[in-house]
């Protein structure tokens, strides 16, 4: 096995060659990160586990849970029977539940503290989601399962439960649908920028052909099972090795500082033009994400090097090379787009119920707006995929207008910064802002 994580997405890929591509290198990606719970990047900040939460957003019947199932899912299962403990976490409880399971006192050779939680639907992983203020909780908890620190919860049934340290990945799916009944909150308090997003259109969707002679062989199930313990070998010799520290070379190093530098500037700049929006929060974790996945490519790379037993400190060591980090940050820009287009969903959906009048259809566009201080036409125009015709926005940006709910302003009343932000843009705006009783409402 030449490389670990190419090697399974390929099969992934040969087996349902209509999957998304992306998803499946995330499928491929987190039997490793399932495992690999001592392994740390060493940095000067902190210690930086190699756990990621993944969430795949399409619709229904695009292959979006199967390649967890039949291969992810296996590979880890068939891995902790191997090595007799369990890697799959619970992704059916409380949140109450699952801590007093992680806290409860276990055997030494079946720990519960490193795994990975696989869900076909993340709306539906924990009895508090299905509640409607279930991102109370729930948020925090999803958070802390990725910052591997939760905080001590009292409850009448269990008492008091405590989990001093915990290795969790995710992997989950969802729908459009549920994406855009997520609020603002999703992201700004930080549970929304901990994820690793891939989305995959309709519209992109490949139908593949099937030979219906080598499809319904008898031996394709034999040779599946023997494929998943090859992985689950693969993955057995890798935990034995006991990878303990991930070291960046120098010149992978600067390819990262440049990128986290992008970043920053990105941030930055997205911040001053909205403060209260939400869609730039993501690029901040950017980086930190880029470092979890090289250290992870490096060890799915290295993988046929790895002996079996280590004999000396750097038999437990792994170097994170520039090719690693190449590949990292272009994992991580094609999530960052997945992510743009998943925010485009949002602006596409407008929430509640469906308006019976076009005031109500006017007042609902504003909430997919959210509370910008300034909408250029730029934005205003962008926004036409909301309803089915231009004439028909132009009705309803009229009816915002007049209501009052949208004043109309002058040029020089714009701040300097946004006029000059325009001009770089060749935009020829005219200004409009959210009034303070509608801002109020949203």
């Amino acid at each position: 096995m030449a490389d670990f994580v190419e090697d399974l997405k390929n099969r992934i890929i040969s087996t349902m060659p209509d999957v998304s591509p992306d998803w499946a290198e995330l499928c491929a990606i987190a039997p490793l990160s399932a495992i690999l719970h001592n392994a740390r990047i060493i940095e000067q900040e902190k210690y930086l586990k190699l756990n990621l939460l993944m969430l795949m957003v399409g619709q229904s019947g695009i292959k979006k849970s199967m390649p967890m199932t039949t291969w992810t899912y296996q590979v880890v299962k068939e891995t902790g029977e191997k090595l007799g403990r369990d890697f799959i976490l619970p992704s059916r409880s409380s949140v109450e539940g699952f801590i007093n399971y992680m806290s409860t006192l276990k055997p030494k050779d079946k720990p519960r503290d490193a795994g990975i939680m696989i869900r076909d639907e993340f709306g539906g992983l924990f009895n508090q989601l299905r509640k409607a203020d279930w991102q109370a909780d729930g948020m925090e908890f999803i958070s802390e399962m990725y910052d591997g620190i939760y905080q001590k919860r009292a409850t009448v049934t269990h008492g008091v439960s405590h989990v001093e340290s915990l290795y969790a990945s995710l992997m989950s799916a969802t729908t459009p649908q549920f994406i855009t009944m997520m609020d603002s909150d999703f992201f700004i308090q930080g549970t929304g920028n901990r994820i690793l997003y891939c989305y995959y259109d309709v519209n992109d969707y490949k139908s593949a052909n099937i030979n219906t002679e080598e499809y319904f062989k008898k031996q394709w199930s034999g040779k599946k099972e023997k494929e998943v313990s090859e992985f689950a070998e693969a993955l057995v010799r890798i935990y034995k090795k006991d990878i303990r520290d991930i070291y960046v070379m120098p010149e992978a190093g600067l390819l990262w500082a440049d990128f986290k530098l992008d970043c920053e500037k990105e941030w930055k700049q997205k911040s001053i033009m909205d403060p209260l929006g939400w869609d730039y929060h993501p690029i901040k974790r950017y980086p930190e994400f880029v470092l979890k996945l090289s250290g992870l490519y490096a060890v799915s790379s290295q993988i046929s090097r790895i002996p079996k037993i280590p004999s000396s400190h750097w038999d437990n060591s792994v170097i994170v090379y520039e090719k690693d980090m190449e590949r990292a940050i272009e994992r991580v820009k094609i999530c960052k787009e997945h992510f743009h287009n998943i925010i485009k969903l949002k602006h596409r959906n407008i929430p509640g119920v469906t308006p019976v009048s076009l005031t109500r259809e006017a007042r609902a566009i504003l909430h997919v707006f959210g509370i910008n201080q300034y909408l250029d036409s730029k934005t205003w125009w962008d926004r036409q995929e909301i309803t089915s015709s231009p004439n028909k926005f132009n009705k309803l940006k009229k009816i915002c207008i007049n209501k009052g709910w949208v004043d109309e302003f002058k040029r020089s009343e714009v701040k300097k910064d946004v006029r000059i932000q325009l001009k770089n843009d060749n935009l020829n705006a005219r200004f409009y802002k959210i009034s303070k009783e509608m801002q109020q409402e949203i």
